[in-house]
């Protein structure tokens, strides 16, 4: 059996989780809950949470920014997609010029906006985020699942060692 394969329930379990997240931070905070805060400074470790850069629910912000919130949600719909619009990439990754061709948009955007030949509005931060989400699972999963076979290569290798000794 190839334990492997948990990965995808796991990535897929957190990656919900880590949104729904994203979500209940301005639900908790509109209902003066604490637990609010906490989730505002964990999200602020990975986010800028710029004041007008973020989404807004209940009358309260996003945890992070239009263009991380865009990353996040895509990366779950293209972790819910992964296993029925891409089979043939279950095992490997794509050509990494579809990695670049994903994110090229977000790195023109910031780089024109920081340059001041481009004023990055909410549209192209959403756009962005969410062209550079999708595919990343392609990348991530392959990549993913065999880090974890090796590593329980690893320990049933030592395992199988101990036990002969």
């Amino acid at each position: 059996m190839d334990r492997s394969r948990i990965v995808y329930p796991f990535l897929l379990i957190l990656s919900a989780l880590w949104c729904a997240s994203i979500i209940a931070a301005p639900l908790l905070r509109s209902l003066d809950i604490g637990f609010s805060t906490l989730l505002y400074r964990a999200f602020g470790e990975v986010c800028h949470q710029l004041p007008g850069r973020s989404f807004e629910a209940f009358g309260e912000p996003f945890g992070v920014c239009i263009r991380c919130s865009g990353i996040y949600f895509a990366f779950l719909t293209g972790l819910i997609a992964y296993p029925f619009l891409a089979p043939r990439f279950r095992h490997r990754q794509p050509a990494p010029w579809i990695l670049v061709l994903a994110l090229l948009p977000m790195a023109l955007d910031v780089a024109l906006s920081l340059a001041g030949l481009h004023a990055s509005t909410a549209w192209t931060r959403t756009v962005t985020g969410l062209c550079a989400g999708m595919v990343l699972p392609l990348y991530l999963v392959p990549v993913l699942r065999e880090a974890v076979q090796q590593l329980l290569a690893t320990n049933q290798g030592t395992i199988h060692a101990a036990k002969t000794e």
